[in-house]
């Protein structure tokens, strides 16, 4: 109990927010993005934000929110998880390649999220990559690690080569 006692959202230091998403046909994905910036600025001591996406999707809420809002200056850390349940020897991989995964829609959002707080004065130190990837890392990969880069983030790239391709 003293557990949840302590379950405010001003001790919450670290958040996964899953591939799901509200679905409300009466609001546009602007409204939807803008109620995600909402929830996320409710968490002044956040340091680490952690997300999945499937690759498949072209929207993941809480990327779009980084986009346009002001998150706490103590977040510095951005952790992408990537769904990719194509795979049916093995159900519920997570995958992050260039061919299936992050490729360069994904990279697109990714680093229009970091740029925003770049230009804002609340860069990010830190872009963590989970999940799988191709054995030879593509070129979407290859130039979203520069573009990354280029902001002053650290790609810390934790996604374990896909050997059954």
């Amino acid at each position: 109990s003293e557990v949840i006692l302590r379950m405010t959202p001003a001790n919450i230091v670290s958040l996964h927010a899953g591939d799901y998403m509200i679905v409300d046909e009466t609001h546009s994905e602007a409204d939807l993005t803008a109620l995600y910036a909402s929830l996320l600025s409710r968490f002044p001591a956040l340091t680490e934000l952690s997300v999945t996406w499937m690759p498949s999707t072209t929207y993941q809420p809480f990327l779009a929110a980084m986009s346009i809002s002001s998150l706490p200056a103590t977040l510095k850390t951005l952790v992408v998880h990537s769904s990719h349940l194509d795979s049916l020897d093995v159900p519920y991989r997570i995958r992050i390649t260039s061919s299936g995964g992050i490729f360069r829609r994904g990279w697109d959002k990714i680093i229009d999220a970091l740029e925003h707080h770049a230009i804002i004065g609340r860069p990010f130190k830190h872009l963590v990559l989970k999940g799988f990837r191709e054995p030879v890392l593509g070129e979407e990969d290859q130039e979203g690690f520069l573009r990354v880069e280029g902001l002053g983030v650290t790609v810390i790239d934790s996604r374990l080569p896909d050997m059954s391709k």
